[in-house]
């Protein structure tokens, strides 16, 4: 009797161990992220979490597709979300898995891929930059963009923080060509950053995010690429910023400066921030098809949060739904 309990315990062990292998391998090849056949109910497994094992599961919160989470207030909204990152899990979500456009969240991308080459040694920090034509975006209707234009030097490090605080889009094409020789390469490398981080619910078109019809995201891999980004040093370096002014030279080899301010209004303090509230790393975006846009990770209490808001009425109502969000947090 004693033996044949022994051997059933045995048998329990060895299918427990084949189920937990293969959920582990799944969920750390990311093909399918936040496939619900992964966790049937949407959320983290405790014992995967527990085990602190490398997948997916064990990173990130997951909610069920379709739940709305304390989102009365947000059901205007494109998108919104507030998730404890320390604890993992939602406090707030609505329209989480729906295909929005991202606006110039998508520069967090662009950051992501640049600084993976200037670890590589493709580019460094330091490198000049001369801008073999002026970049202009015709198409798009009061687009931002940089004073710079044909014959103009800057180096690596003020394209890329000037890109980051003040969104200058023709920054985003001219790292791009740096870093890929053209544009269309350096989105096929934003694709496949996004595929290796899970954000497998978004495509790039371009590395500004100024609009195109299949340029998309969702509030959840947004979620996703904030987070992959706060691995980053140089964000917080960045993102430290109100205020950057820099040099370049123009086509006569003369210096000039450029004084750009940051987008986030929490930032410039145009919009109050809650005195128990600390800004990790941010960014923002707005064009006529996405609405008004705030993905930022923040510290509160000893804890961290991401939020994201995509608004389609006005920038303040945008900074006012994420300041509700505050409230929850406490």
């Amino acid at each position: 009797m004693k033996k044949a309990i022994i051997i059933y315990i045995f048998l329990l062990l060895v299918i427990s161990a084949g189920f937990l292998f293969v959920i582990t391998l799944k969920n750390t090849a990311y093909d399918k992220p936040y496939s619900f056949e992964i966790s049937p109910e949407g959320v983290v497994v405790s014992e995967l979490g527990t085990m602190a094992l490398a997948g997916f599961q064990s990173e990130y919160a997951v909610i069920e597709k379709g739940t709305e989470l304390k989102a009365e207030a947000f059901a205007d909204d494109y998108a919104a979300l507030l998730v404890d990152n320390t604890d993992r899990n939602f406090i707030t979500a609505h329209n989480v898995y729906d295909r929005i456009y991202p606006a110039s969240t998508t520069k967090l991308v662009t950051f992501m891929v640049v600084c993976d080459a200037i670890d590589q040694g493709v580019i460094s920090l330091d490198d000049e930059i001369t801008f073999t034509r002026t970049i202009t975006f015709s198409e798009y209707n009061g687009a931002t963009r940089s004073p710079l234009y044909t014959g103009c030097t800057v180096s690596v490090r003020n394209l890329l923080f000037a890109f980051m605080i003040r969104s200058y889009n023709d920054y985003g094409v001219v790292l791009g060509e740096a870093v890929a020789g053209s544009e269309a390469a350096f989105v096929d490398m934003m694709n496949e950053k996004l595929r290796s981080i899970g954000a497998t619910g978004s495509h790039m078109c371009n590395p500004h995010g100024l609009h195109e019809d299949d340029h998309y995201v969702t509030a959840y891999d947004l979620y996703l690429i904030i987070n992959e980004v706060d691995k980053y040093p140089l964000i917080h370096e960045i993102d430290t910023y109100d205020t950057y002014i820099y040099t370049y030279s123009d086509p006569n080899g003369l210096a000039a400066t450029d004084e750009v301010q940051a987008t986030n209004m929490f930032v410039t303090g145009e919009a109050s921030l809650p005195g128990n509230v600390d800004i990790v790393c941010w960014k923002t975006g707005t064009t006529s098809q996405a609405g008004y846009c705030l993905d930022m990770i923040f510290e509160s209490n000893g804890k961290k949060y991401t939020v994201f808001v995509a608004d389609p009425k006005s920038k303040d109502a945008l900074y006012s739904d994420v300041s509700s969000l505050f409230n929850y947090v406490n």
